[in-house]
C-alpha cells in the first residue's frame, strides 16, 4: 500500500516550505513488543512543531533556540492495537492550526498495510524572536 520504505530520508524535503503535512517512515532496531507503545510516543512528539511551520518561507524545527522558541505543552497518544516498531510504520500529520503562539497538530501511525495502530494529538506553545532581539547561547 505504501511506497519508499526503503528509501532514504529527503532530509531537505524536510526543511522546505510547503503545506502543514508531513509523511515519515519510522522503524527501530529489534525489541520487544512491550517497547512499542513507549517508543511511538517518543517518535511522534518530535516533528508536530516543525509541521506546524512548513508554510512559512525560512522556518523550520532547527530554529528553535535561535529563531523561536517551543514548548510542548500537551501530546496524547492513543493505541488501537498491538503493533511492532521493528518494522515499517508509515505515520501521516498535519497542523491545522498555527495561530496566536501556539500550534497544533494530529496525526495516525500505521502499519505497512495501512491498519491504523496509533493516532496523536499535540499542543505546543510557539513564540517567533522578534528582529533585534538577542539569540541566547
Amino acid at each position: 500500500m505504501f511506497e519508499g520504505a526503503n528509501q532514504q530520508l529527503d532530509y531537505h524535503r524536510l526543511l522546505a516550505a510547503g503545506p502543514p503535512r508531513l509523511e515519515v517512515w519510522m522503524r527501530t532496531p529489534a525489541v520487544d513488543t512491550e517497547f512499542a507503545s513507549a517508543l511511538t510516543a517518543y517518535a511522534t512528539d518530535l516533528t508536530v512543531i516543525g509541521t506546524a511551520l512548513r508554510p512559512l518561507e525560512g522556518f523550520n524545527h532547527r530554529g528553535n533556540g535561535t529563531l523561536f522558541t517551543s514548548a510542548v505543552t500537551s501530546h496524547t497518544i492513543w493505541f488501537h492495537r498491538s503493533f511492532r516498531t521493528d518494522r515499517w510504520l508509515p505515520i501521516r500529520q498535519h497542523s491545522p492550526v498555527l495561530e496566536n503562539g501556539r500550534c497544533f497538530g494530529r496525526g495516525d501511525v500505521l502499519t505497512e498495510d495501512g491498519s491504523l495502530v496509533a493516532s496523536y494529538a499535540q499542543e505546543a506553545l510557539l513564540r517567533f524572536r522578534n528582529a533585534g532581539d538577542p539569540v541566547d547561547a
